[in-house]
């Protein structure tokens, strides 16, 4: 069925690295409010977004590919900031990726 194969894969990852990730951003923002962090906690999304802290604890896929989707994001910025437009070539180099 058209479609299915990516809601599939979703599900299965979402499945497998739930516990996992549901787990580091609870002591992420369990650690961050010990050290007396009381501002918003965002966290960067696969779209190019934000998310709270609690949003992703709950639905943790949201985070995934998450770095290379705000490459774009941070490029514009960076360029707008610098009086240099809007046009130009991003790379996000990871790792173990080259987006």
């Amino acid at each position: 069925i058209i479609r299915e194969y990516r809601r599939t894969s979703a599900t299965a990852i979402d499945a497998s690295l739930k516990p996992l990730m549901q787990g580091h951003f609870r002591e992420l923002r369990d650690d961050l409010a010990n050290l007396g962090y009381q501002g918003q906690l965002l966290v960067s999304t696969s779209m190019g977004g934000v998310m709270g802290i609690d949003e992703v604890i709950e639905s943790p896929i949201h985070t995934a590919k998450s770095g290379p989707a705000m490459a774009p994001i941070a490029g514009v910025n960076y360029s707008l900031s610098e009086g240099l437009g809007g046009d130009m070539v991003v790379c996000d180099t990871g790792g173990t990726t080259f987006d």
